[in-house]
């Protein structure tokens, strides 16, 4: 996963699992690094970019979407 340069949100409350490597989600207020077995929630309308931080593999993360209340 290369890095996103432009900040998106999603109608939706995204959570994601980090499966491999690592991964930055530079939230307002402060970075939050990934690593693999770790997990996230964050509300849709939250403003984020992400980027791979691994230097030896491919960042695979699972993203799962549910409704926004």
């Amino acid at each position: 996963m290369a890095a996103e340069s432009r900040r998106v949100t999603r109608p939706r409350n995204p959570g994601a699992a980090l499966v491999q490597a690592r991964l930055q989600l530079p939230l307002p207020g402060e970075p939050v690094v990934q690593n693999a077995g770790d997990a996230l929630t964050m509300p849709g309308a939250t403003a984020h970019t992400r980027a791979d931080l691994s230097t030896t593999a491919t960042c695979e993360v699972l993203w799962v979407l549910t409704p926004a209340p």
